[in-house]
């Protein structure tokens, strides 16, 4: 059967929403070793090591617009609203975590945030790839 276009955006947004979901995470995991390792890599008489630590900031919200994008084109697919509400719980954690990385809270819903949003794209990809030739169950 072939897949109406709604379907192919929203599994190729899906794609692209588990991809940055699981980048961000990875990001996430990989900072506090760069913090770690920051005072090590510092200049040190008469080296000049620059080092911008802005645009290691600015990724958070690269991942965090690409996730955006991702679930609003994988939700005008139209499926369960439980999945559809989870997709956007999940992201909407993810964006105050990522506020709020500095707090212990903030942890829990970045990493949280995260993982259960690349969970949500995996079950909305799988149901879109199951419904795809029925337009009326992608439309419900």
């Amino acid at each position: 059967m072939k897949k109406s276009l709604t379907a192919q955006v929203a599994s190729q947004a899906d794609l692209i929403g588990m991809l940055a979901a699981t980048v961000c995470m990875i990001h996430c995991l990989v900072t506090p070793l760069f913090l770690v390792a920051k005072p090590l890599l510092l200049p040190v008489e008469g080296t000049h090591i620059a080092h911008g630590w802005g645009w290691w900031e600015v990724l958070d919200y690269l991942f965090l617009t690409v996730g955006l994008i991702a679930v609003v084109f994988a939700t005008h697919a139209s499926s369960p609203r439980w999945l559809v509400f989870g997709l956007w719980i999940s992201w909407f954690c993810l964006a105050v975590g990522i506020h709020l990385e500095e707090q212990l809270v903030g942890q829990f819903l970045l990493y949280g945030g995260s993982l259960i949003l690349i969970v949500h794209h995996a079950f909305h990809y799988k149901y879109c790839r199951e419904h795809s030739g029925n337009a009326q169950t992608l439309l419900k």
